[in-house]
């Protein structure tokens, strides 16, 4: 494919080296890319995604790994980033993941600055996605095969954390981050935060909706987890917190209506 010229006179090979030459002294966002491609090349679909799958190529090729923000850690974490190896080990893998997840995106302009490449040192985290416990078993498929067992039923917050602990040997940075990560997954499968009714609904309904964890999955992941970070002597809030897909025995608040411009985890 022949290069493409943009009206300020910028080659589509020139944007991606510039995103390249900036990786050590910052991290460069997909989102970045991906919306000046957009915006500045007027591509087709067909063309956007052949330039993406370059930049991300170029980007891997100078070092650098995809990465997500350290919000989620704790307050005296010394890290900014966080390694997101879930996406594969070749660059083929990588770029396809992170190309299929964008596609998955049901918003016209959905929130592509989750991912990030960046060139890792001793601020970036691993939180080591692919170990293995001493039963031989991978995290990875761990996560897999919970999700995939739960996701129908409900369960509790402390459940998942318990499980995690007992399965593998964590630090609480892995801990918090794969806690996260599980609340993510269920919330795409249909999961939502709820806490048991109590009085006056609890005639009519089992379940209470919480929507003041946010209404998309990297809200309500962030939130829950910050919250149980802000209590980790007292067990009394996330014994409270479960997951469960609504249905008529849930009860839901008036004008509930969740964001769909959220970024989509594609499990793999």
């Amino acid at each position: 494919m022949s290069e493409i010229i943009n009206n300020e006179g910028i080659s589509t090979q020139e944007w991606i080296m510039e995103n390249v030459n900036s990786l050590p002294y910052d991290a460069v966002s997909l989102g970045q890319f991906i919306s000046y491609f957009q915006s500045s090349f007027l591509l087709s679909k067909k063309d956007l995604i052949h330039y993406v799958r370059l930049t991300i190529y170029e980007l891997l090729n100078y070092g650098a790994k995809p990465v997500i923000g350290a919000g989620i850690l704790e307050k005296i974490s010394p890290y900014d980033w966080i390694l997101q190896e879930q996406y594969g080990s070749t660059k083929e893998e990588i770029a396809n993941n992170i190309i299929k997840e964008w596609l998955l995106q049901e918003d016209p302009a959905p929130n592509l600055w989750e991912v990030w490449f960046y060139i890792p040192n001793e601020y970036c985290f691993n939180p080591d996605y692919y170990q293995v416990n001493k039963d031989g078993v991978c995290l990875a498929t761990w996560i897999k095969e919970f999700i995939e067992k739960q996701r129908k039923y409900c369960i509790s917050l402390s459940e998942i954390i318990t499980e995690l602990q007992n399965n593998f040997d964590l630090s609480q940075y892995q801990l918090d981050y794969f806690v996260r990560m599980i609340i993510e997954r269920l919330y795409y499968q249909g999961s939502r935060p709820v806490v048991k009714a109590v009085s006056s609904l609890s005639g009519q309904y089992q379940w209470v909706l919480q929507i003041q964890y946010g209404l998309s999955a990297s809200s309500v992941g962030f939130r829950i987890v910050k919250k149980w970070q802000e209590n980790r002597k007292s067990n009394f809030e996330i014994e409270q917190i479960y997951f469960y897909i609504p249905d008529q025995n849930c009860f839901i608040p008036d004008g509930y209506k969740e964001e769909i411009d959220d970024w989509k985890f594609v499990i793999f």
